[in-house]
């Protein structure tokens, strides 16, 4: 009577054992990976003053003045987020609440009324980048904002900027193939571009 493991069955213990190891690993240096890449909510209770805020994220990515006189603050997350926060600045040096300004409802602004550049910059804040698109004399600038759809994907807003780049013309929705998905939307699908003519 023979006791113990035949070598068949020790290799392929052995062999669970360290597809088990690696796939630990993997799972591990994934939920690090994203641990490392996360991008932080911007958000202060409104009455907060500046300095406060300033001190908790750094300097605004980009700020403007409105109509009104006010100034606009804008802490964007590019390269790596998806998020643009903005709020207004109080007389007294306090900030107004936070809004995240990248997502499919607040695009929708652009259907109405005319948009130059620095209204869109205003608006929404420097975009994530900017290239030309078009054919010869049909050419334009465009101004694409990363964010994250109602459907839960990685896409682009892009917003056509003319062919001299100084007001817009058009908004369309692409994916943004240079990440991957947040979350798998199964059994979504994605439209492709959306365009919205002005």
């Amino acid at each position: 009577m023979k006791f113990g493991r035949s070598s068949d069955q020790t290799i392929s213990v052995l062999r669970k054992r360290r597809f088990q190891t690696y796939r630990l690993l993997s799972v591990l240096g994934l939920v690090l990976g994203l641990a490392g890449c996360a991008v932080p909510t911007i958000s202060a209770q409104p009455g907060t003053l500046l300095s406060a805020v300033i001190a908790k994220y750094g300097q605004p990515s980009y700020s403007c003045k409105l109509v009104d006189g006010t100034s606009r603050l804008i802490w964007s997350t590019f390269p790596n987020g998806s998020a643009n926060y903005a709020t207004q600045l109080r007389a007294d040096g306090s900030v107004d609440f936070f809004e995240q300004v990248l997502t499919d409802k607040h695009f929708q602004v652009l259907s109405s009324g005319h948009w130059s550049a620095e209204q869109v910059k205003c608006e929404f804040g420097p975009p994530f980048e900017v290239t030309r698109d078009g054919l010869a004399d049909k050419r334009q600038v465009v101004w694409s904002y990363r964010y994250v759809s109602n459907q839960g994907l990685n896409d682009l807003m892009n917003i056509y900027m003319g062919p001299d780049g100084n007001r817009v013309t058009a908004y369309s929705r692409s994916q943004d193939y240079g990440r991957g998905e947040p979350e798998q939307a199964a059994g979504k699908s994605h439209a492709k571009p959306l365009p919205a003519f002005l």
